[in-house]
């Protein structure tokens, strides 16, 4: 009988601890040059010069931090060479929430450094593509 008893708390732990019970971040959330725009079903992340997809939700853990996978493109001034591969190179997406502040940075495969971003809730910044 107490096997049984530690393993129910056990499961509860778990299950408690689960990604499905983390909460999904929503919204709109925009900052310097960056705009997040984010649903139950994914997100998108549109800079000045790159833009970023999370395919899913975004999680927030008990302490307001989210990890994703997803994929990154940087883009450049100007016209496109013809002989130039477009595509969007994986990346992780990590940040913090607090408060109405989101801490994010985008760390895409293959690229030396990573772009961070301090994004505020329901903030609509103006883009200024690439020049």
């Amino acid at each position: 009988m107490v096997n049984s008893a530690r393993i129910l708390a056990a499961a509860v732990v778990l299950i408690g601890a689960s990604p499905a019970s983390a909460a999904v971040l929503t919204g709109v959330w925009g900052g310097d040059q960056a705009i997040l725009t984010v649903g139950e079903d994914g997100a998108s992340l549109k800079t000045g010069c790159a833009e970023g997809h999370i395919p899913g939700p975004v999680r927030i853990d008990r302490r307001g931090r989210i990890a994703a996978r997803g994929t990154f493109q940087s883009f450049t001034p100007g016209p496109q060479r013809a002989d130039e591969e477009p595509g969007a190179l994986a990346a992780a997406f990590t940040g913090r929430l607090r408060g109405q502040t989101l801490s994010l940075t985008v760390r895409a495969a293959a690229e030396r450094t990573a772009h961070s971003f301090t994004l505020r809730r329901d903030a609509h910044p103006k883009l200024i593509r690439c020049l």
